[in-house]
């Protein structure tokens, strides 16, 4: 160990050597580019061979590509899953290369060229500056030009639709008094192991008939220890019916992480390596191929010069890996019966191949068929609505137009109206049914009442003013709609709301209204039949849709003048409901953008999730519900009519409710 006590300056610096940086120091060494460089290692203990081995699969043109044939000692073509299948998997081989191997040859090159050993950690976070970077170590600031960074990262906490497991094991090579194993055979999953709440395997490599690793492996949240393992590996290794004594230890834990590292980023002299910089597969935790992999690109970019482009994992493999440790983290015990199926229904040179992310996507329909599909739709539905309720609230409106517009060249109006009733019962009407809890006011049984009572009060006073004054009435209901709309769209937005806002809402119904002006009039005389509505013009088609115009031009420019994406959505797709009905035109807005739109802020707002959020607003929700079904059925003639009546007579008191949600919490809903 070197005491440092100056601040000394280097050309490269490598934190840590593990795997990744060996490999890259042995690549970099190899092309000449360590030549006349000041270089240093800091790592805790950097003579220390790596105490566990790395295992892939690949093929002898890849190995040989890699420059990674001097370092494999043992190689299998044979592999075994007990009890399931058996198969050569030429032209691919399972390839080992022991971790002192990879840690000494790359000590070996680096002190060829004098590098210094710093026997020590990063201890704290190092800083840029315009000569390099500062980095803090237990003996003194290392300077450095370049750095090469392959220390773990920090994973961010997991969000619904990730997971964040570990895969660990413990290990003992052996040496057995008989020969018993075969050596060009390894076995790669053995699940005739007790389970313990856990996905847990066991790993053989043969080395030679009388020697092998033999490891137990475990998916799952809690690190398996030695005190756990010791009892299975003994049961397991007393099977083969021979005396052995254990020659070795091995032991570990691997991150097996969708969620995303966390970490700084330095610029492009900073180079992140390993786990680091994303090479490790979440599902498998295998990484070594792709570290060697990277080291030749990095080596090729340092001499030329040039940023080359870097391969990525597909979107679809990284869904795989979401659903597949998703199902592990909930469901632990299902892991064996979900490999057992993989491997039973698919050859395991193709699982392989899936499993490096070479395989096609009708190879992955066929082997996803074998395995218990109705986990992985269950995952699938859950990954994919948590995705979708981080899309913008415009996008959930425009999916609904094209589908409905589909219904629609089929003929398929009832699909939408069933799709609509589900959505304004469950998400429509229960945003609204809400407004109990954003009341600071209501501590208690009798608050609770006196808030129903003044609310129901509220809502009786408009239909009192629809009754004598529907002109009035209806006026009202489009200027407190337009203002309502306008401000949980601004809000959800983050744009300041005011005259702005209110403008907005206003142009988004007036182009509703006026892109279908025979069912606006035929709303009008419905409640004009109702309450002797009078004094409203009819208007033409040309008329109406001259006006739709106008309000989309007008919507648009207000888009363009606060440079939002989401507005020019809103707009398109409510201009392509013009080809839908009224009320269909309507509901999509009212329950795709605007409750949704409501839900999300009221979700922040009061910092609880859905569900316990529906289960208060439920029998808000289904009492208004009944209210509103009964007065349809009984005035069925008239039912659009009462519709909006009823809808506005709901709506009076939930905007005032909202807007002082709005007022005493906007950095909460904004």
């Amino acid at each position: 160990m070197e005491s440092i006590t100056t601040s000394p300056s280097y050309d490269v610096v490598f934190i840590g050597l593990g795997a990744a940086n060996s490999l890259l120091a042995l690549r970099l060494g190899e092309s000449g580019q360590l030549k006349g460089k000041s270089i240093a290692v800091i790592e805790p203990a950097a003579f220390a061979p790596l105490d566990r081995t790395f295992c892939f699969w690949s093929t002898p043109a890849e190995i040989e590509g890699l420059q990674l044939k001097s370092l494999i000692t043992h190689s299998w073509q044979t592999v075994d899953v007990p009890g399931i299948a058996s198969e050569c998997i030429a032209p691919l081989q399972y390839y080992h290369i022991p971790g002192s191997a990879v840690r000494l040859n790359a000590v070996q090159a680096l002190q060829q060229h004098g590098t210094r050993f710093i026997e020590s950690r990063v201890e704290a976070d190092p800083s840029a500056h315009p000569a390099g970077f500062a980095i803090p170590t237990a003996f003194g600031t290392i300077h450095a030009l370049r750095v090469f960074d392959s220390r773990p990262p920090e994973f961010a906490a997991p969000k619904q639709h990730q997971a964040h497991l570990l895969q660990s094991f413990q290990g003992w090579v052996i040496n057995t008094t008989e020969p018993v194993f075969d050596q060009n055979k390894m076995v790669l999953m053995d699940f005739n192991v007790p389970q313990n709440g856990t996905t847990q395997f066991m790993y053989v490599l043969p080395f030679s008939s009388q020697k092998a690793l033999v490891e137990l492996t475990r998916f799952g949240k809690q690190v398996l220890s030695d005190e756990e393992a010791r009892p299975i590996l003994k049961t397991y290794t007393e099977q083969l019916s021979t005396s052995f004594e254990i020659e070795a230890l091995e032991s570990g834990a691997i991150p097996m992480s969708t969620c995303p590292t966390d970490y700084r980023d330095y610029g492009s002299a900073w180079i992140n390596t390993g786990t680091r910089a994303n090479l490790l597969k979440a599902s498998t935790g295998y990484a070594f191929l792709a570290m060697a992999k990277d080291a030749m690109r990095k080596t090729a970019e340092s001499n030329s010069g040039e940023v080359l482009a870097e391969s990525k994992s597909s979107n679809r493999f990284a869904f795989y890996d979401r659903l597949l440790l998703k199902i592990l983290e909930q469901q632990p015990e299902q892991g064996k019966r979900i490999f057992e199926s993989l491997f039973r229904n698919t050859p395991i040179s193709k699982v392989l191949r899936f499993l490096t992310e070479k395989s096609g996507l009708s190879d992955e329909l066929k082997m996803f068929a074998g395995l218990p599909v109705v986990l992985f739709i269950k995952a699938a539905f859950k990954d994919l609505m948590h995705r979708a309720s981080n899309w913008p609230t415009a996008s959930y409106g425009f999916s609904l137009t094209i589908l409905f517009l589909l219904f629609s060249l089929v003929h398929a109006h009832g699909v939408s109206w069933i799709i609509l009733g589900i959505g304004f019962l469950f998400v429509g009407l229960t945003h609204g049914a809400l407004d109990h809890l954003t009341d600071s006011a209501v501590r208690n049984t009798s608050s609770l009442l006196r808030f129903i009572a003044v609310y129901v009060a509220k809502g009786l006073l408009l239909g009192i003013v629809w009754i004598f004054f529907p002109s009035l009435a209806l006026a009202l209901f489009i200027l407190y709609s337009a203002w309502h709309f306008g401000q949980a769209d601004f809000g959800e937005w983050g744009i300041p709301q005011g005259w702005k806002s209110f403008m907005w809402g206003l142009s988004l119904l007036m182009l509703m209204l006026f892109s279908h002006p025979d069912e606006t009039q035929w709303v009008v005389n419905q409640i004009y039949s109702l309450q002797s509505l009078s004094g409203l013009p009819a208007f033409s088609k040309e008329i109406g849709l001259q006006m739709s115009a106008v309000c989309a031009l007008f919507g648009l420019a207000m888009s363009f003048h606060l440079r939002s994406k989401r507005m020019l959505l809103t707009l398109f797709y409510l201009v392509l409901t013009g080809f839908l009905p009224l009320l269909i035109s309507f509901g999509i807005y009212f329950v795709a953008q605007h409750s949704v739109n409501g839900w999300r802020q009221l979700r922040r707002g009061l910092n609880q999730s859905y569900k316990p959020l529906l289960l208060k607003s439920l029998p808000f929700s289904l009492a208004a519900a009944v209210f509103m079904a009964l007065f349809m059925v009984a005035g069925a003639d008239q039912y659009a009519g009462i519709f909006f009546i009823l809808l506005s007579c709901l709506s009076i008191p939930h905007v005032l409710s909202m807007h002082q949600f709005y007022r005493v919490r906007p950095s909460e809903t904004s």
